[in-house]
């Protein structure tokens, strides 16, 4: 046989009337009647060449050519997959190979590029459809592409949760056997300055180019980039193997405390995008790096997909400026994890870990359009935190150390305790193994408190060496914190707690105390009272009492803004007892007896309250002592300050030097000078130890910073009274002049540390004068 046959202008619809498709074997034939559902055949020739054989398996040399050209056609390639559309070119059938030539073909709105498919062999059991197409278009038609192809069940979380918009180009090699084998594919998808939103985000990414490969068993694609909330970011996509219609998109950048409230405002964790909303933000200074791994899970039974967020940083770069054991520094590394998973659109939950040192977890609602937490917990320690089953927010826990005026100059400031719209009751209950407060340290303390909406506190302070409450309101600005404490028992530390505490900060307080022991000294009846001032706090009084004396005060605590701070201090201590003063002030044993005293202070000194000691001051002492007994003066512990007055040794060195003068002590009348302090050094020229039987002048300077002394004390006995002796006083009458007092007078030189002073004696003879008693 030797047939050609030529036509034109035909109907697609009808192919088998144009060439014998039943000669192309079973599956090939039956293919070819559904492959060009629509569209014209313009013209096309059919070649039937030698002996037809008596059936399709039989050997021969009988051959079919076919061409044809089409337009506007569609090319329904495989039931199940997107058809091509408008689609212009030809089709070559010849040697049991078909050929089909695309000049010009559209999926959805998307140009299909010049380019071919093929099936190899027409005459195959299961004949394989092969196609590498190329295709200009919007990322919309190739999201479309994959959700309306078999491909939909490898990325269904993609595609029924993410929107894409923007210019992309779509590569497809498909291997599509015509019966009943298993289709392959591998792809490609690039895009350029698109936009892709992602469930559960306000705002999506912008930006986005890059290629993302798939094939059916899932995708992948690494070095994406985009803007996300202003900030360029690089992406890395995957499909989870081990679970079918996973992806997984992760994302790396930097970010500030800026960048980290607009995530949380965009994810719905936050009211609102500015990270004063959240106070811990504001603690974060620098930014770090972080990466974001979004997994887009299958849809529930539900219908919802749901969504897992997790975020993880170093915090390497940034500084986190909170209290310890929380401060770090920007150049070392502690670990940050944010897991987020928004499973529908009424409730959402977030875990956060920081390191060892605390967990956390959120429960969010929506409600009036936004989300808003539920219920919250804090644990601290190493615990993972569980919710409470109440509406509220928990905060528990064991830290190994705090400071406690670090955390309330955060938590106390006025106008922290402005109540939120959305505020939860606060429970708190903390185990400190170590707590830094009021100058000393405290052991294994327990701190439970409740803090309302509203703003105010309530909380107990116990331990072995603390009993106290506290009351906080919310008016923080007018209305004072009172703290009442039944007992305190301060361990001096070295160092401070203070100084990064900020005055200005810090609200007005009411403190009391029924008893405070401090190192060795007993006080009761403690109070403070302080109020706010422009630059700091206005210490309005303070009050202490012990066995030995009753003190006031006055003064205020300042800082002119640049973090220098001043403290002055104007203080009044009365005793009726020399001896108890001492006694009170932590000096063994008994170094006076009697004697009523007062004593002023007018001082300042560079740093916070704490900083009181006496090598820091600058101000002027006046002290005043009456009638008593100097019988000794140990060190003791503080004894520092009555060093000021008398050298430990000295009254020693009297007894010595004048055993029948100062046998049973030195008796006085009155004790009394004045120093002028500055720059760690005490200076004074008028201090007078007045006695029936001598005095004692002292001109001084005493360092109180190098606890050294430079001292000339003067020593007078006063002998008309001492020494009943008849021919002087005879020549006293008779000269009329007073001998005894002036005839001859001590000195001593003092040099050398507070703990080893050196006393040298000095004897001046004086001349006879003629002053008068």
């Amino acid at each position: 046989m030797d047939l050609s046959l030529g036509f034109s202008d035909g109907d697609l619809a009808r192919i088998e009337y144009f060439i014998p498709t039943s000669t192309f074997g079973k599956m090939t034939g039956e293919w070819l009647d559904q492959a060009f559902p629509r569209g014209r055949l313009s013209n096309g020739s059919v070649e039937l060449r030698g002996r037809p054989p008596r059936t399709l398996e039989a050997e021969s040399d009988f051959s079919v050519t076919v061409r044809v050209a089409v337009q506007d056609a569609t090319v329904h390639y495989l039931d199940g997959w997107p058809s091509v559309e408008r689609v212009t070119g030809t089709v070559h059938i010849a040697d049991r190979r078909l050929v089909g030539s695309v000049s010009e073909g559209h999926f959805f709105d998307a140009r299909l590029r010049p380019g071919r498919f093929v099936v190899a062999d027409i005459l195959a059991e299961d004949p394989v459809f092969e196609w590498d197409a190329r295709i200009d278009g919007r990322t919309e038609d190739a999201m479309r592409f994959l959700r309306e192809s078999p491909l939909r069940q490898s990325f269904r979380s993609l595609v029924d949760n993410v929107d894409g918009s923007g210019p992309a180009s779509l590569a497809l090699d498909l291997r599509l056997p015509i019966a009943s084998g298993i289709p392959t594919l591998e792809g490609s998808i690039d895009v350029t300055g698109n936009t892709l939103s992602v469930p559960s985000l306000r705002e999506g990414f912008s930006d986005v180019s890059g290629r993302v490969r798939f094939d059916q068993d899932g995708m992948g694609g690494e070095g994406v980039s985009g803007s996300y909330l202003g900030h360029t970011v690089t992406a890395k996509i995957e499909s989870v193997a081990e679970r079918s219609g996973h992806t997984r998109v992760q994302l790396t950048g930097d970010a500030d405390a800026d960048y980290v409230a607009r995530h949380l405002h965009n994810a719905g964790l936050l009211g609102s995008p500015e990270a004063q909303s959240m106070p811990i933000l504001t603690r974060l200074e620098g930014s770090a790096p972080w990466q974001a791994t979004i997994d887009v899970l299958e849809r529930t039974d539900s219908g919802e997909a749901p969504v897992v967020l997790r975020v993880e940083s170093s915090l390497l770069g940034a500084a986190v400026a909170l209290p310890a054991p929380f401060y770090k520094a920007a150049d070392t590394s502690v670990p940050l994890a944010v897991e987020a998973r928004f499973a529908d659109t009424e409730h959402r939950q977030m875990h956060l870990t920081l390191g060892s040192l605390a967990s956390g977890i959120f429960d969010l609602r929506l409600d009036d359009g936004g989300y808003r937490l539920h219920r919250g917990a804090v644990r601290l320690g190493g615990e993972a935190a569980r919710l409470p089953e109440q509406a509220c927010i928990s905060v528990s826990g064991r830290l190994q150390q705090a400071a406690l005026s670090e955390w309330s100059a955060m938590v106390l400031a006025p106008g922290s305790g402005a109540p939120a719209e959305d505020a939860l009751p606060t429970n708190v209950d903390l185990t400190i193994e170590r707590l830094a407060m009021l100058g000393g340290e405290f052991a294994r303390v327990r701190i439970r408190a409740d803090g309302e909406p509203t703003g105010s506190w309530r909380a107990s302070i116990a331990g072995p060496g603390v009993d106290g409450k506290l009351t906080i309101p919310a008016d923080r600005l007018r209305q004072p914190v009172v703290a009442d404490f039944e007992r305190l028992v301060l361990t001096p530390v070295a160092g401070d707690d203070g100084d990064s505490v900020d005055p200005r900060k810090l609200p007005p307080l009411h403190f009391t105390c029924g008893s405070c022991t401090y190192g060795d000294t007993q006080l009761q009846d403690l109070e403070v009272i302080t109020s706010r001032r422009s630059d700091g706090l206005s210490i309005d009084n303070l009050r202490v009492r012990t066995d030995g004396f009753l003190a006031r005060a006055d003064g205020a605590w300042t800082d002119d803004g640049s973090g220098n701070q001043r403290t002055r201090l104007d203080l009044r201590l009365g005793s009726d007892d020399l001896g108890k003063l001492l006694a009170s002030l932590g000096h063994e044993g008994s170094a006076t007896r009697g004697g009523p005293t007062e004593l002023t202070l007018a001082a300042s000194w560079d740093g916070p309250p704490s900083k009181f000691h006496l090598g820091a001051l600058d101000g002027v002492l006046h002290f005043r002592a009456g009638q008593g007994t100097l019988t000794d003066v140990s060190r003791g512990t503080t004894g520092r300050l009555f060093g000021l007055l008398v050298v430990p040794d000295l009254p020693r060195r009297l007894k010595g030097d004048f055993s029948d003068i100062f046998e049973d002590g030195f008796v006085y009348k009155q004790i009394e000078g004045t120093f002028n302090i500055e720059r760690g050094n005490a200076y004074t020229n008028d201090l007078t130890l007045d006695g029936s039987l001598a005095r004692i002048d002292i001109a001084c300077r005493t360092g109180l910073a190098d606890e050294d002394y430079d001292q000339l004390i003067t020593v007078t006995p006063k002998l008309s009274e001492s020494l009943p002796l008849m021919p002087i006083w005879l020549v006293e009458k008779a000269i009329q002049t007073q001998l005894f007092n002036k005839l001859f007078a001590y000195q001593y030189s003092v040099t050398g540390s507070w703990e080893d002073p050196s006393v040298t004696p000095i004897v001046i003879e004086k001349p006879l004068t003629s002053d008068r008693s």
